[in-house]
């Protein structure tokens, strides 16, 4: 199997449009789905900002690229406005691909940095951003309410020349050291962290005991009172229950839930790592 990443023609309309509506869930976007018949290309989305994989020649999925502030000092900046792989075609490296693509291409008409927003939740997302060297920059809390919960946005960048220097007034680290982060970035690391780990326990809860979860679930009159029983089953807070609701189940694998506990394990490490001795 080969991946090969190019230019978007306009006769990837179609293809690029039956991806949109395949992947859309509530997990991955805030915005509504498209109606049928939406064409893939618009004023906003053009060709020139489009990369597509192929996969044996098939169109497999595509990568947005586009500027946030059309004035001259934020020209040095791009953006990942859109990333999507056909759910037949998945976990076969396709989407990092796009976004290592998208930042070569970014890097090549002079971006000196690449950003993206991505909504909490989606752990396998950020997961793919931050292994091709995307870190967080903030996190915008309750941006969004999707499905009746309010939802993390999170602002994830990088750098493809390297991040840009350290204020004077922050002491250099030693040849060969990582420079120490401040106070805030530290709890900002922390606390992303901590709500990561509890989503992805709340996951891996869940995934132990699918017949369970399912039940209560298919008893539930409606998607409050399936989150509320999924808070009693599991022993988690609203949000995870809710990060529970939207597992695709259909797209689960043998290995999905020994993937989670690894990075269970990782998170934890990181939670030392950090000072935090849970």
């Amino acid at each position: 199997m080969g991946i090969e990443v190019r230019d978007a023609r306009a006769d990837d309309d179609a293809a690029l449009a039956r991806i949109d509506v395949l992947t859309w869930t509530s997990a991955g976007s805030p915005a509504p789905p498209p109606a049928p018949g939406t064409p893939f290309f618009s004023d906003r989305t053009r060709t020139d900002d489009v990369l597509v994989a192929e996969v044996d020649g098939a169109v497999a999925g595509y990568v947005a690229l586009g500027d946030t502030l059309p004035i001259p000092a934020h020209r040095h900046v791009r953006e990942i406005r859109g990333l999507a792989v056909d759910p037949g075609l998945g976990r076969r490296g396709v989407g990092r691909a796009l976004v290592l693509a998208a930042v070569d291409r970014a890097a090549r008409a002079g971006a000196v940095k690449v950003s993206l927003r991505v909504l909490g939740p989606n752990t396998g997302a950020r997961r793919l951003y931050a292994r091709c060297g995307f870190g967080i920059e903030g996190v915008l809390r309750g941006e969004f309410r999707i499905d009746g919960v309010l939802v993390d946005d999170v602002l994830m960048a990088t750098f493809p020349g390297g991040e840009p220097p350290r204020p004077a007034a922050r002491s250099a680290a030693p040849a060969g050291q990582r420079p120490e982060p401040s106070s805030w970035e530290r709890a900002d690391r922390l606390d992303e962290t901590r709500r990561r780990l509890r989503t992805l326990e709340a996951l891996a809860a869940a995934l132990r005991r699918p017949a369970d979860v399912a039940a209560a679930v298919t008893a539930a009159p409606d998607r409050p009172t399936a989150a509320a029983a999924l808070q009693e089953l599991l022993g988690v807070a609203a949000d995870e229950a809710h990060a529970v609701l939207q597992m695709q189940w259909g797209r689960l694998t043998g290995d999905t839930l020994p993937r989670i506990e690894e990075d269970v394990r990782e998170l934890r490490a990181d939670l030392r790592d950090l000072g935090d001795d849970r």
